[in-house]
């Protein structure tokens, strides 16, 4: 069933620190010395093996002092983040109960921002000291000495050679893999290399590790120096450990930190925040919403700042108040405009003022660290997720902070109340596992004060997303999109020239709605024919969709209605597996999806949010680059009429309008796929897609019977259910409208899903079997 979720991109235009040797565990025995019986000729000493003595040597030790400095260089878009961490931790006694450790590690991110951490490892615990605030986590004594290296660095077995390159220095070259403590199926290796001093006594000293691999598209380069010493060590717990706060895992702690000192190095970067405050007891509701969109620094500077707020009344929903403010920074020259007023140009505020400014409001809701009582931490794959709850004293002030945002007496509520209660105070980030940049911040809080016997809400809902290295925000302040490179290789799509015996005329071509700058360059055989045709037929025009959703509130609410139970019920009471359902808040959460209205959502428009999510984190393919759009793009630029096959409200029924099992299986599959799985998928379809191979994308597209025979009978009826309603009534729709279009007597450059083109009901087999000629445009 997992093809399932591939194939739909070609139908529907949808809505520690760690390593270790290859030997295992450390010995607990000095090496042994290896005697050559006397020989004529002296062989030659293998690098390898002297190197792993000396490595042996170190982890045996009972008392080790290691130094080592890491740079990290990330490239996003446009943008290089640097991160550098100096770490020098001694262990006493590994592999005993009486083992201790203690490290210092000094973070520093391109001089802009810095964060000290101090960690303890004894009698069972792992405690932790940054910025003021102390934790203690669960932490297995091998996890710590892993998470702080053990002493070999680097695994002779992963490189092709392994030799002396002067009498002290072993060079490791052509390596084949990831060392362990980087190892993971979500990192590509692109090149890496090592070296390793030996004294003349076969002590090991310094060792480097320098790699380059490629994650989610983005690529980082790590320089890594390191120093083992066998020497006395001297490690300690922390003077109060009882105080030290409980937090489930150590990685929280680090990530939090970083995130600001990488927020801080972009300059290329688009974010949005909706806030919502709630005062029931004065009867009002402040609506708020930020946007800031950023590209470039200095002269190059393209910067938008918009704020929209809605005051609104909660007992007849009215309107009591709105403003609106519009900030831009282009071609060097700073505009302002007030509730829809005339821009006033001002040359006098310089770039980087607004940069500085616009960065402080970027990372302006991420709390400090000390304003957090309890830490989670979630690795969900390409994402993790943060989760907190905050201090009491933070969740105090929140009982006048918002009143406060309405109100000129910030306590007139806390004057009139005879109590007051708080409900939720929960703070969460969603982290790219990528990058450790975030992609979404919330923070929900609830109160209650009681007023002569009755309890009145107090809310806040804030929610900020977070999108880096796009070029989005460039597309925003300017008005055009960035400029695309002519890729090297073009795509070679499946085109087919459609007649009939009265001279009727149609092209006819597979689209998949996703892209790379590949499908800004359609090949010459495609655009010749677009330009050849009078008109543009597509699965429907997005764009009318959206027009109608501003215009038409009757539209708007009807179109809401097919992604929400209408009957109050929530998307939980739809679903037979809790855990399924908590995996899915968590997956939205963490991939910036998450709001106060998720829960109302059908299961199958969640997981349609995932997947969009999990193509957003690739980085590699864009629904921006979809052949729909491009050809739309095409059609407007021209002046083609655009015709709908389909319609938007048809589609989103038909998606939406499957049971709550077929729903479920659905969610269940999107969920079941890593997000590297789901790339992986979605890329091989889209590289077939643009070799055009017609044989191989047929087979591709195919469900064989062996395939069906896996499946149990309740997943056939459910498959059945998803054919008829995605393939065959669609098919079969496309094929009178293709007829239409022929005997209309305009030429119709008809693009809709590779797979209503390819499958045996598809609409080459069955133009073909109503008498029209199919042929297969040649490229060459």
């Amino acid at each position: 069933m997992k093809k399932l979720i591939a194939l739909m991109l070609a139908m529907v235009m949808v809505l520690s620190f760690a390593a270790c040797s290859s030997e295992g565990t450390a010995q607990t025995t000095a090496p042994t010395e290896i005697t050559v019986p006397p020989t004529t000729t002296e062989p030659e000493p293998d690098a390898a093996e002297l190197y792993r003595q000396a490595a042996r040597a170190v982890e045996a030790a009972s008392s080790l002092l290691v130094t080592y400095t890491i740079e990290k260089e990330m490239t996003l878009g446009a943008d290089t983040y640097l991160e550098t961490e100096e770490v020098t931790v001694s262990l006493l006694n590994p592999g005993s109960e009486e083992f201790l450790a203690q490290a210092t590690r000094d973070f520093a991110w391109d001089d802009l921002y810095y964060a000290d951490v101090t960690e303890f490892w004894g009698e069972g615990s792992f405690y932790s000291s940054v910025a003021s605030s102390n934790r203690t986590a669960e932490m297995t004594q091998e996890a710590f000495v892993q998470r702080y290296l053990p002493a070999v660095l680097l695994d002779p077995g992963l490189y092709t050679s392994v030799e002396f390159t002067d009498a002290d220095t072993v060079s490791f070259t052509g390596a084949t893999g990831l060392e362990a403590w980087l190892a993971d199926d979500r990192l590509t290796l692109v090149e890496a290399s090592g070296t390793a001093d030996l004294t003349s006594e076969g002590v090991l000293g310094e060792c480097t590790y320098q790699v380059v691999y490629t994650q989610s598209g983005v690529e980082h380069r790590m320089e890594v120096s390191l120093h083992p010493q066998i020497s006395a060590v001297s490690p300690a717990l922390p003077d109060h450990p009882d105080q030290f706060a409980s937090v489930e895992s150590p990685d929280a702690i680090i990530a939090y930190e970083r995130l600001l000192g990488l927020l801080l190095q972009t300059t290329d970067y688009s974010t949005a925040i909706n806030n919502t405050t709630v005062v029931s007891a004065g009867g009002v509701a402040l609506s708020e919403v930020i946007s800031i969109d950023l590209y470039g620094t200095g002269k190059d500077l393209a910067a938008e700042y918009e704020y929209a707020s809605t005051v609104m009344d909660l007992y007849d929903s009215s309107e009591l108040d709105s403003y609106n403010v519009v900030e831009t920074f282009k071609n060097s020259t700073y505009t302002y405009s007030e509730n829809g007023g005339t821009e006033i140009p001002d040359r006098t505020v310089n770039a980087s003022l607004v940069e500085s400014w616009l960065l402080n409001d970027l990372s302006s809701n991420i709390l400090l660290n000390s304003a957090v009582d309890t830490m989670k931490f979630t690795d969900l794959g390409a994402v993790s997720l943060l989760e907190f709850t905050l201090t009491e004293e933070i969740c105090e002030s929140y009982t006048t902070d918002l009143v406060g945002v309405l109100f000129e007496n910030a306590n007139i509520l806390n004057e009139l109340a005879s109590g007051y209660r708080t409900e939720l105070c929960d703070y969460y980030i969603g982290i790219d596992n990528a990058t450790g940049l975030p992609t979404l911040l919330g923070i929900e809080y609830l109160g209650w004060h009681t007023i002569d016997g009755e309890e009145y809400g107090l809310a806040l809902e804030q929610n900020q997303t977070f999108s880096f290295g796009t070029g989005a925000g460039y597309e925003v302040v300017m008005g055009e999109a960035l400029p695309i490179a002519e890729p090297e290789e073009k795509a070679s799509p499946l085109l087919y020239h459609v007649t009939g015996q009265n001279g009727e005329e149609m092209w006819l071509f597979g689209t998949i709605h996703v892209g790379d700058e590949r499908m800004a360059y359609l090949p010459e055989y495609v655009t010749r024919a677009f330009a050849a045709s009078d008109a543009l037929a597509v699965e429907f025009d997005a764009g009318e969709s959206d027009a109608l959703m501003e215009e038409d509130p009757e539209y708007a609410a009807r179109m809401l209605s097919y992604y929400v139970y209408t009957d109050g019920s929530t998307a939980q009471e739809h679903l037979s597996d809790e855990e399924l359902y908590q995996h899915t808040i968590q997956l939205l959460k963490a991939t910036g999806n998450y709001h106060s209205t998720v829960p109302m959502l059908k299961p199958v428009v969640l997981g349609n949010l995932i997947e969009n999510a999990y193509l957003d984190l690739a980085r590699q393919l864009n629904s921006d680059f979809g052949a729909d759009n491009q050809l739309m793009d095409m059609a407007r630029e021209a002046g083609k009429k655009i015709l709908s096959v389909e319609s938007a409200e048809e589609q989103t029924a038909m998606l939406t309008g499957y049971s709550d099992a077929l729903q479920e299986l659905l969610l269940a599959e999107t969920i079941g796929y890593s997000a590297v799985e789901y790339q992986a998928n979605i890329l091989e379809l889209y590289e077939m897609w643009c070799r055009g191979n017609e044989a191989e994308l047929i087979e591709y597209l195919s469900v064989s019977d062996d395939d069906l025979a896996e499946l149990t009978e309740e997943e056939l009826a459910l498959y059945e259910e998803y054919t008829y309603a995605m393939s065959t009534e669609r098919n079969a729709g496309m094929l009178e409208v293709a007829k239409g279009y022929l005997e209309s007597g305009d030429v119709v450059f008809y693009a809709v899903g590779l797979a209503h083109l390819l499958e045996a009901d598809g609409l080459v087999n069955t133009l073909r079997e109503a008498g029209y000629t199919v042929e297969l445009v040649s490229i060459n």
